[in-house]
């Protein structure tokens, strides 16, 4: 497990929230953003779907809680705590924590707050915000700690507020059509760990850390409120920069994908979905 965490750290310390010299894009964005111009509206229709569900919390909207905020660079991250009159910020990156300050406040959201730690390890008042929020995030935790961290998360919100994550399907059609590829890599990746117990070859794993449990596995969390799940987005960028192409009928299909996105039965199919949890009491 603390291996994993290191993977993690170690990725977003050193160089996920750095700017490429290529483009002035961050790295995290550079690798998991499709910039084509075919997927740009597309782009920021998927990313409001967090703000509709902020949109649905019931009553006071004085705190949202942002836990992994990263830098907060898109303007659609901004949007999120804009009808709150707070937004408290957790993220272990030092460097994200110091860009998301800035971005906050040039967008005139100067009441924010800033807590440079491990989410885990962390201890905030109970019951004190009215939304709480943890976006492609929980898949990064590890796959012991996520029914812990999720569980945190609840505990934190207030009585009929919402807990909202973003999650990555395991058996998502994306991983259907490329079943095939991923069996080709995991016997890859088993032969270079054997090798590496042997010595014959050194071990070096660049990626960062990434487990998902099944869609099914939210219904443990229904004695805790309302869970509700719907899709956020079909691909991810990489598949689609591969399979769509960057012109018209690129744009054509991205409209169609968001069309079958709004309905509830493709989240199934999604890889990316949006889980709201509205807190009992």
């Amino acid at each position: 497990m603390r291996q994993n965490k290191k993977n993690v750290y170690e990725y977003y310390n050193a160089k996920g929230w750095e700017v490429s010299s290529k483009n002035g894009v961050i790295l995290d964005e550079e690798i998991n953003t499709n910039h084509n111009e075919s997927c740009r509206a597309y782009n920021a229709k998927t990313r409001n779907r967090v703000l509709e569900q902020l949109n649905k919390v019931s009553g006071k909207k004085n705190k949202l809680l942002d836990v992994a905020s990263g830098a907060l660079h898109l303007p659609e991250l901004i949007e999120y705590s804009r009808d709150f009159q707070q937004r408290h910020c957790i993220d272990f990156s030092e460097k994200a924590l110091d860009q998301a300050k800035k971005n906050l406040v040039n967008s005139g959201q100067k009441d924010s707050f800033f807590y440079n730690l491990d989410f885990l390890d962390g201890d905030l008042e109970i019951n004190h915000f009215d939304a709480v929020i943890s976006l492609h995030t929980l898949y990064h935790v590890d796959i012991t700690k996520q029914h812990d961290f999720v569980e945190k998360l609840i505990k934190y919100v207030r009585p009929q507020g919402s807990v909202i994550i973003v999650y990555s399907n395991p058996f998502s059609l994306q991983q259907i059509i490329t079943f095939p590829i991923f069996v080709w890599h995991s016997f890859k990746s088993l032969l270079r760990d054997i090798l590496a117990k042997l010595s014959l070859i050194k071990n070096v794993n660049n990626k960062i850390y990434f487990r998902r449990k099944s869609i099914f596995w939210w219904r443990r969390f229904q004695n805790y409120g309302k869970v509700t799940i719907l899709s956020e987005r079909t691909f991810n960028a990489t598949f689609e920069k591969k399979i769509i192409p960057n012109n018209n009928i690129g744009k054509t299909i991205y409209n169609l994908l968001f069309k079958l996105e709004s309905f509830s039965f493709w989240k199934y199919f999604s890889t990316y979905y949006i889980v709201t949890i509205k807190k009992g009491g």
